[in-house]
């Protein structure tokens, strides 16, 4: 039957043999080395789907059950080497889930990795101070923060303070140390 499946049960053996049977493993070697590549369906992210007893189950997660063992509950698989349809298990670690999304490419990793704000402060234990906004934590610069709250009391913003001649600037920023 269809992916192993005979009478409705999975006999594990052709199941494993068939799941294998979708994978080219002589893809060229990247820094993490040789990706498995996936050759079956695919989801629209581009994760591998494999289907097992009528349902469809991430591929790689699959393969790292396969060869590695159980997935903890409530856990995720990282792709070490970021390539979604990759299902080399040496490739695959078991995370959880911010851990995973901060090593990723959105916006909540790349904003992680920032080291400095968007004036240039750097993002260091006494320059920044942590606050919620909308449930989710975010990092704040306490210099720009200072210097925002002094310009609002002076009925300033941000973009008309940085048109003033830096000499006003620097008059300003030091009437607020």
């Amino acid at each position: 039957g269809k992916n192993g499946q005979e009478g409705g049960q999975v006999n594990p053996k052709t199941m494993t043999d068939d799941f294998w049977s979708r994978v080219d493993k002589t893809s060229p070697e990247n820094s993490w080395g040789t990706c498995w590549i996936w050759k079956g369906y695919k989801s629209i992210q581009g994760y591998g789907k494999f289907r097992v007893n009528g349902k469809y189950k991430m591929a790689h997660r699959i393969a790292y059950e396969f060869e590695k063992g159980t997935i903890p509950d409530g856990l995720q698989i990282d792709h070490l080497c970021r390539v979604k349809h990759c299902v080399n298990p040496n490739h695959l670690e078991v995370v959880d889930n911010r851990t995973n999304v901060l090593r990723g490419i959105g916006l909540s990793a790349i904003h992680h990795r920032k080291t400095h704000c968007i004036r240039g402060h750097i993002f260091d234990v006494k320059n920044t101070y942590k606050r919620m906004k909308k449930g989710w934590e975010v990092r704040d610069c306490r210099v720009c923060h200072k210097i925002r709250t002094f310009l609002h009391g002076k009925r300033l913003t941000f973009k008309k303070f940085e048109s003033l001649p830096i000499c006003q600037q620097q008059s300003i920023l030091n009437s607020i140390k």
